[in-house]
Parts: C-alpha cells; structure tokens; sequence
C-alpha cells in the first residue's frame, strides 16, 4: 500500500469500514501509533441521510459515487443550499466528538 519512501517521510493510512475507521501513523519508516475509532462507514451514511434528508440508500448511493469518482468533497449542486452543508458538518463534527 505505502512505499518504503513514504512510510519514511511520514504517513497516516485510513481504513474506514461500515462499523469502525482504523488508523495506523509512519513515521522514520516505521509504525508509530494505531489506533480504532468507532466510526464507520454507516455512520457517515447515515448522517448524510438526516442531513440531506434523502432516504438511507440515496445517501449511501452518494457515499459510494464520492468514492469512486476519488472525490470526497460534497459538491454545492449535491446540496440544496448552504444551511445544509452547515447542519451536515455540524452533525458530523458532533458524531466525531463523542466516539
């Protein structure tokens, strides 16, 4: 996955699955720190369902689109207006802090 020069210089690698996101630092070429957080995948689904208010598998059709198309960025035709990236960013932020 990383090369031998970038696990040098200094990487962070992230697994998100549906239940968890794992993570593991490099640093001088070797593993720092690893750690699990108990956000996944379905989480983030289903945020983008309450803050889009689109139904559960529209909003994990729009996760799985992001992905694919390498971007991870909501666009502003994605959103209806502002105050819902506002309320998404703000559920997400919250969700974050409390697992």
């Amino acid at each position: 996955m990383l090369t031998s020069e970038q696990k040098e210089l200094g990487a962070l690698v992230i697994d998100i699955g549906a239940g968890t996101t794992d993570y593991v630092v490099y640093s001088d070429g070797v593993i720092k720190h690893t750690g699990v957080l108990s956000v996944g995948g379905d989480h983030l689904s289903n945020d983008l369902a309450y803050g889009l208010k689109v139904p559960l598998g529209r909003a994990e059709q729009l996760k799985i689109d992001l992905e694919k198309n390498d971007r991870y960025v909501l666009s502003m035709a994605t959103l209806k207006k502002t105050d819902d990236i506002e309320k998404l960013a703000k559920r997400i932020r919250s969700r974050l802090r409390h697992n």
